[in-house]
């Protein structure tokens, strides 16, 4: 719901959207060095998940279909949903200042406003992500 998560991430409703309806539970899209990198939960379906993917693409001048494809562990949707599961508790999460779903790693990232807030949010329930302190920003990814 959108009004639970406080906004919408227009490409993330799509590709959550996505990973629903095609198989091989597809978890993301990403460029490396200008070649299309397609994550997918099941890479046996690889053929006909990239055919899905490539007639639902919002991006015509990428062709999925040569793409290369790599195992993710989770598919964009239970992404998705954990992310908006987390992003409705952010009232009880004080100190939650960003988040986003990092398909390239299939892991979800936070930021908190200060330090004491991420260790104070491990207590609160984030218990089910390892947390990754990466620069300015915590990473939390689902064991």
């Amino acid at each position: 719901d959108a009004a639970a998560r406080g906004f919408e991430h227009g490409r993330d409703v799509l590709w959550a959207t996505i990973a629903r309806e095609i198989p091989g539970g597809f978890a993301g899209l990403y460029l490396e060095n200008s070649r299309p990198v397609v994550l997918l939960t099941d890479t046996l379906q690889k053929v006909r998940a990239l055919q899905e993917l490539a007639a639902r693409t919002p991006r015509p001048d990428i062709d999925v279909r040569s793409a290369r494809v790599m195992q993710a562990r989770w598919d964009f949707a239970q992404l998705y949903d954990w992310s908006d599961y987390i992003t409705a508790q952010r009232p009880r999460f004080s100190g939650l200042t960003e988040f986003d779903i990092d398909e390239r790693d299939n892991r979800l990232v936070y930021g908190f406003l200060r330090i004491r807030h991420r260790f104070a949010q491990r207590r609160r329930g984030l218990r089910l992500f390892s947390y990754r302190a990466t620069s300015s920003h915590s990473c939390w990814q689902n064991q």
